[in-house]
């Protein structure tokens, strides 16, 4: 799936799910827990990764009855400090490859050219003279109407 650009909201509630979820699923924090939890893990992250909203709302309903603890600030164990470094550097990650599409955009790119003396200067010569080749042509053509009129008027 292709990322898309989101609004900010949505951004935000990807996030809190992805968090939600992991604190909810990471192996680390439920170790020797049930076979579905890394399912649902594996899921998660590949919906994080792909910006997929609807999956994970419905892993984080599907997931409910594993009765998470929401709130980071409670726990004390290493193992949801390793969770929530693990959550960092996946959105790291994932702002990283936002940024370098942005950078190797058609717009970045025209912006750099932009900044190409040589270019600019290159690009403002080719562009005047397709404009005086479509103003001779424009000249030539309202010389063939002007004939033309001529033309129907002396009949």
């Amino acid at each position: 799936m292709a990322r898309v650009p989101m609004a900010p909201a949505d951004t935000e509630e990807l996030h809190k799910l992805y968090r939600t979820l992991m604190k909810r699923l990471h192996p680390d924090v439920h170790v020797g827990e049930d076979e579905k939890r890394a399912e649902y893990f594996a899921l998660a992250q590949k919906a994080y990764q792909d910006g997929d909203i609807v999956v994970l709302r419905s892993l984080e309903a599907a997931t409910r009855h594993f009765d998470p603890k929401d709130d980071l600030a409670e726990e004390e164990d290493t193992n949801a400090l390793a969770t929530e470094l693990e959550l960092q550097q996946v959105e790291r990650s994932a702002m990283r490859k936002q940024l370098n599409e942005l950078e190797n955009c058609e717009d970045m790119q025209l912006g750099k050219l932009l900044q190409d003396p040589e270019w600019v200067s290159s690009r403002t010569a080719e562009l005047r003279e397709a404009i005086e080749e479509w103003e001779r042509t424009q000249r030539e053509f309202d010389l063939r109407v002007a004939k033309l009129r001529e033309a129907i008027d002396g009949d």
